[in-house]
């Protein structure tokens, strides 16, 4: 398992330079063209890990497990969710105080904000521990592939019944990483599948159609550039997972990404507020109508910084484990 971990920490690593990258782009230039690129696939690529992960390192085979495994995504992700949204948000780098009310709280699960990935990650948990639980019930009848296909309609159906009668932008973009998030989970639940994304004609394949789509996917498009985006994500999850067990590569290098694949959460929350501190103005240099490449290259030097800065900050948070505990959801050491 361990061999396993390297490789998923560089695949998390690689993912949240692309989402730093991406916000960097997005706040300090006019580059089009870099900015599709990323926002094409670096979301779904991060939720598709987390299918994967969350299949290896989850066993619920009761209820009391269940209760269990939703404590614990209560604290990694949701409380951090709250703590940042709810307190950090309100007091942190501010002129003016704002004390939290109750009406924060439902705007914080209703509407869009920064940390999005975190509450949409959640509520994911809570849909795929249920389902595991069932999953895990019919195994052994070797009905396991049944259970998970019909939940995972289930939770299609329920998604489409809330984009019809309830919200249609929430529910929209659930559904779409749900479904996300469970590719990972197949991949890492049957070993066929897995197989079958490190062999070395899907992954050239995956390459092609890649560099094909990838420039025709608008941000603001409709129906069909959704198609492209369930399209363009499985074969990035794919070309991501081959380069990072397949290639050999320099130590150094190779501990940095994991290094940033391990502090993840706390680069994903930490660097918004870097963004802030600079008030958008631009981090480089950079020309609306400079090269796509140049403006993606120095991102990625940028946002590597950032990262490192990030780290470091999260690294000072864990002198106090209560703070570590709260901020970034991680239980103190017994």
């Amino acid at each position: 398992m361990k061999e396993r971990l390297v490789y998923i920490d560089q695949m998390k690593g690689i993912a949240i330079l692309l989402v730093v990258m991406g916000h960097l782009i997005g706040y300090n230039t006019e580059c089009d063209a870099a900015f599709a690129f990323i926002y094409s696939f670096h979301m779904p690529l991060f939720f598709m890990i987390s299918g994967y992960l969350g299949f290896k390192t989850t066993n619920i085979d009761s209820f009391k497990k269940y209760g269990l495994f939703l404590k614990k995504k209560f604290i990694t992700i949701l409380l951090p969710f709250l703590v940042w949204n709810m307190i950090a948000e309100k007091f942190f780098l501010q002129t003016v105080w704002h004390v939290p009310a109750l009406n924060d709280l439902n705007d914080t699960f209703i509407f869009f904000n920064r940390l999005w990935f975190l509450k949409t990650l959640f509520i994911i948990f809570v849909f795929y521990g249920l389902t595991h639980w069932i999953s895990q019930k019919y195994a052994q009848r070797k009905a396991g592939v049944f259970v998970d296909i019909f939940s995972l309609l289930v939770l299609v159906a329920c998604m489409i019944g809330g984009i019809i009668m309830i919200h249609e932008i929430f529910f929209s973009s659930l559904l779409l990483y749900i479904l996300f998030f469970y590719a990972g989970m197949f991949i890492s639940k049957y070993r066929w599948i897995e197989n079958m994304t490190m062999n070395h004609y899907v992954f050239a394949g995956s390459v092609v159609l890649f560099l094909t789509l990838i420039g025709h996917w608008d941000p603001e498009g409709g129906n069909l550039d959704k198609i492209y985006k369930c399209i363009i994500a499985p074969m990035s999850y794919i070309i991501v997972m081959n380069i990072c067990r397949r290639i050999a590569w320099n130590p150094k290098i190779s501990s940095q990404f994991e290094l940033f694949g391990k502090y993840s959460l706390a680069i994903y929350i930490v660097h918004f507020y870097l963004v802030i501190f600079m008030n958008y103005e631009p981090v480089v240099a950079m020309n609306p109508n400079i090269n796509s490449m140049i403006v993606f290259i120095l991102s990625a030097v940028v946002a590597a910084v950032v990262g490192y800065l990030c780290i470091g900050f999260a690294k000072i948070i864990e002198c106090a484990p209560i703070l570590d505990f709260f901020m970034f959801g991680k239980r103190p050491k017994v």
